[in-house]
């Protein structure tokens, strides 16, 4: 009768904690604009804005309000992101500056946009 309690509460452990060893996740959050426009990128250097250190094409999406929006990156990567720098009037073309997260193999790291 311990078998089956044991089996099924590890089985819960191993699909609830896993994540890939292999990769990191980064979880951005929008708490603070109705709508803002984002781009990302995952590269392997430490900087953001040199373009030959992408590890593929950049990420542009939308979030609103209370979103979520996760990111894969490799061991030993980075996320780079910028958003609209004023959400509430965007212009095409125009961001702010970069912000970078380093992040730990086989985890998953959250943070405000």
């Amino acid at each position: 009768m311990r078998f089956p309690a044991f089996a099924a509460a590890l089985m819960c452990l191993t699909a609830c904690g896993s994540h890939p060893k292999d990769t990191a996740t980064l979880v951005l959050v929008n708490h603070f604009w109705e709508r803002v426009n984002v781009e990302a990128v995952v590269i392997k250097g430490s900087s953001c804005g040199d373009r030959s250190q992408d590890l593929g094409p950049p990420k542009d999406f939308v979030m609103t309000k209370g979103q979520t929006w996760k990111i894969d990156a490799p061991n030993g990567a980075q996320v780079c992101w910028r958003h609209d720098p004023d959400p509430n009037n965007p212009v095409k073309g125009e961001w702010s500056d970069w912000s970078r997260a380093i992040l730990f193999p086989g985890q998953e790291t959250e943070t405000d946009l």
